[in-house]
């Protein structure tokens, strides 16, 4: 996936108000050691609308935009702003995982190191 952000300072939305699943917009993450150094807290916030029954967004880190792994995930239908720490990702995104029913749900994800 192409990276269509930096991740250095501003809020980056991975996920716009998306109503399938699937691996959001990636950005580049400034300033980091990949092979360790220094943890580095992330909030990311996940607005909800359209009151789904079910919904998972995983928070992922890449060393190479190729393989991802999970450093958090939200399965709460509500909107939540919420706290990690994570160590040398050198790109991020959000992942909607499941969003089931309701009337035409919504979920957007936004990232701020």
């Amino acid at each position: 996936m192409a990276v269509v952000g930096v991740f250095s300072g501003e809020v980056f939305t991975s996920l716009n108000a998306v109503t399938a699943v699937g691996a959001g917009d990636v950005a580049a993450v400034s300033g980091v050691n990949p092979l360790g150094g220094v943890p580095r807290k992330i909030a990311w916030e996940v607005r909800v609308t359209g009151a789904p029954t079910a919904l998972q967004v995983d928070l992922e880190g890449s060393l190479d935009n190729t393989n991802w792994y999970q450093i958090d995930t939200y399965n709460v239908v509500a909107n939540t702003l919420r706290e990690v720490t994570q160590r040398g990702a050198k790109f991020i995104r959000a992942r909607l995982v499941t969003l089931t029913a309701g009337t035409s749900p919504t979920v957007t994800a936004r990232i701020l190191p």
